[in-house]
This record gives structure tokens, sequence and C-alpha cells, in this order.
């Protein structure tokens, strides 16, 4: 054997004749502070058919003097995989582990898997993948500065997963296309996330989720984000409606032409309609009115030209003119749920006059405050904004603190109360809403 390559080489080649269908080369172990890799791990099918880390395997080209060393990795690697067999091969052939991997003997090869073939439907478990997947991908571009290194490998781990039955190590698998929407979209915003030019592109899932719930007890059919970023809020929406099952029709705008190529690569994924397209929503005009608007608009944004409000006054205040933007695309009953930050509640001017008219014509449903933290990438202060084109009515108003994530998760109390106040009879259309 003239080389470590042609050592992995073999090793993976036994593997695969030993029956398992899918084997990684160079793994990067995750959850541990330091960079731990694995040399060889093989997936085999677990009793209910789902592929899962069942053997990992070091390689050394030369003699190993201290098993030991081998053996706490091995150790290592069964505490966070979960595998089953551990190996050391060396060029003098393969050397099993024991069950308690105190000592190494040799065999003739690795163990024959137990059941043949096997799905990709764990979450964890193809999250793993992507995961090695961009580790590699960042590797390899580590000397690229900027964001469109990151999005490069995003959108090449979305070509190679488009199809159900495609794994990034040129390996072919089945996979559960509910497990990949669902491990594909999260992986992504977590890479994303880590670059500060792409982050205010996401939101946090402790986030998107309530916002998604306080759309109401039913899914709208038509649910639409006009400052889209990835679409991570249309994403919560879709997951609502496949818990409930029922049918929504999700739209988003960006003006960002690379942005919506790369979230209609992850929409392309989801099990409910999901469309995106390129546009300055502050512009457009067109299209048939939603259920509902659901949205995160850009933060701080001074409008280079003047935006004529449904108010009938002119601003260049770019948080009035996206709330603006999000109550015209309302049909009459429809709800626009909005995190924005909380200058516009304060602010004199405009924003003062703008805050009277939604006052007067709309039903202002709910403000709850967010501290610093809950806007991706700054420390500014937010908030959520709830209106319905409706009649004027009271409005549930909350500050929240540092625990904002626990008071609005399911069944959290400012939730909880939000909701049955945003659920409370009250009439629609009438005299409140644009145009009304």
């Amino acid at each position: 054997m003239n080389s470590e390559r042609e050592l992995l080489a073999r090793v993976r080649e036994d593997l695969r004749a030993a029956g398992y269908p899918l084997v990684l080369a160079d793994m990067r172990l995750p959850t541990t502070r330091k960079e731990h890799r694995l040399d060889v791990v093989a997936f085999a099918a677990d009793s209910t058919g789902a592929l899962q880390p069942a053997v990992v395997v070091e390689v050394k080209q030369r003699r190993v003097h201290d098993p030991q060393l081998v053996l706490d990795q091995l150790a290592l690697a069964r505490d966070i995989l979960g595998t089953r067999l551990h190996y050391l091969v060396t060029p003098d052939g393969w050397l099993e582990a024991d069950g308690g991997l105190r000592r190494l003997q040799q065999v003739d090869g690795p163990a024959e898997a137990d059941r043949p073939g096997g799905e990709l439907r764990d979450i964890s478990t193809v999250e793993l993948l992507l995961q090695q997947y961009l580790w590699a991908e960042s590797n390899r571009h580590r000397n690229e500065a900027g964001p469109d290194a990151a999005l490069g490998a995003v959108r090449d781990l979305l070509i190679r997963f488009a199809s159900p039955a495609t794994v990034p190590a040129d390996q072919t698998v089945p996979m559960d296309p509910a497990t990949r929407w669902l491990a594909v979209r999260d992986v992504v915003r977590k890479y994303l996330a880590r670059d500060r030019h792409l982050e205010p592109l996401l939101s946090q899932p402790a986030l998107a989720r309530p916002v998604a719930q306080l759309l109401g007890d039913v899914v709208p059919p038509r649910v639409e984000d006009p400052f889209a970023g990835l679409g991570a809020f249309l994403w919560a929406v879709a997951d609502r409606a496949v818990e409930a099952g029922t049918v929504v029709q999700l739209s988003g705008t960006d003006i960002n032409s690379n942005v919506v190529e790369l979230a209609s690569a992850v929409g392309a994924l989801c099990p409910v309609p999901l469309q995106f397209r390129v546009g300055d929503s502050f512009r457009l005009q067109d299209g048939d009115p939603v259920d509902a608007v659901l949205t995160q608009p850009p933060l701080g944004l001074r409008l280079p030209d003047p935006f004529r409000l449904s108010s009938g006054a002119t601003t260049k205040d770019g948080e009035l003119a996206a709330i603006d933007v999000a109550l015209s695309r309302l049909t009459p009953g429809g709800r626009a749920v909005l995190h924005i930050s909380r200058g516009w509640t304060f602010r004199s001017g405009d924003a003062a006059r703008y805050r009277a008219y939604l006052a007067a014509k709309w039903r202002v449903a709910a403000l709850i405050g967010l501290p610093a933290g809950a806007y991706a990438g700054t420390s500014i202060p937010s908030t959520i904004l709830v209106v319905d084109r409706a009649q004027p009515g009271e409005t549930f108003v909350a500050n929240l603190e540092a625990n904002w994530a626990e008071e609005l998760a399911p069944g959290g109390s400012v939730l909880t109360e939000c909701l049955k106040h945003l659920d409370a009879p009250h009439m629609l259309g009438g005299a409140g809403g644009q145009g009304e």
C-alpha cells in the first residue's frame, strides 16, 4: 500500500462490499469544541430501515504504538454518533475494537451490515451529511472573503440535494422528502447565519414560529412576504400548513436576484407551493391581494425617493413604507404580521402621523416589544406588529425581556394571551382598512 489515500480507498471498498450503502471519508465530528475528524464513517439501516452511522474506522499508514489514543478517538465517535462497530486499519489489515473499546483484535475485515439498503429519514443524520459537505466547502474556500463563497457552497449543496436520492458524497441513497426539507433549510440557515453579511436575510427559528402562529388559529390560504430574504418566515407557515393538513399558497419577493435564486432552490424542496420572485416591493403594484402578509423588512432603510402612503402622506422612512406595503396587499379581513425595529413607535413627524392614521383606520391588533438580539445580527430592540384590515379596536401590548423566546413558544403565556385577543370576535371590513 503506497499511500494513505490508497489505504482509505481500500477501506471504503471493503465497507461497501460488506453491504454499507453510504460511506463517508474525513468526516468532521459535530458538537465537539475542537475539530475532530473521523477517517471513515459507514451508515447502515436500523430496525426501522432508517440509515444511521454504524461504523467508524481510523486509518493509520504506520504501526500504532499507543492503541489507547485510537480507542479514545473511537469512544468519542461512539458517544456522539451512536456507532456500533469500531475499527483501526493499518497496512497490516483490520483490527476491531471490543464492545468496551478497551482492546483491538485482528479480523479479516468489517462485519457485514445487519440489513441491506436503507433510507435517509432521520433529521440529525441528514443534517450531519449536509454539514459534512459545507465544512468541506468552507475549507476549500477558506481564503475567500465575503459572502459569495458561502452562497456558492449552499447553491452547490442545493443542486446535489435537489433529487430525493442524492447525497453530497456522490453516492445515491433514498431520502425521505419531509426529512430533506427540514434538514436542508435548517442547515442552510445555520451556515449562512455565520456570515454577518448574510445573517440579516434570515430570522431566528424561535421568532419565525410564533410570528407564523400570530396569523391565527387557521392558516390563511394565501400568505405573502414582500421582503422575503431566504423565506424563513414562510418556512414556518409551511410547517403549520403541513401539521394541519391544509392547503396554502406561499409567495415571497426580494430585490436581490441572487437571494431569490437561493430562496427558490430551498423553496423547491418545500412540501407546499412556495414561489419567489425578484422585485422591489416599494414599487410593485401588481398581483392579487392576499389573506395574510408575514415579513421582516430591511432594518433602518431610508428610501431614495418619497413613498406615498395609503394615508395620502409621503415619506422616505423605510419602516413606515414597509408597513404600508404589507397592509396594501391585504384583502378585507386580512392580517399583516411584521417584525420591525421599535423606532417607528415613538418617532415624531411622519411616524407620529402614520401611527394616528393606523389607529383611526385599521385594527392595530397587537404590539409585542422584544429585547436586543431578537433581530438577527443587531443589538437593536424590535417589535412584532399585528394589523388587521378591519375596524379599529383594542391593542394587545406586551414588552418582553430576555426570556422572550420562552414567552412566545407554543403554550407560552404571552403567545397564548395574544392569540386569545387576536381571535376574539371583531367586525371585519366596514370602515376599517385601506380603501374603505
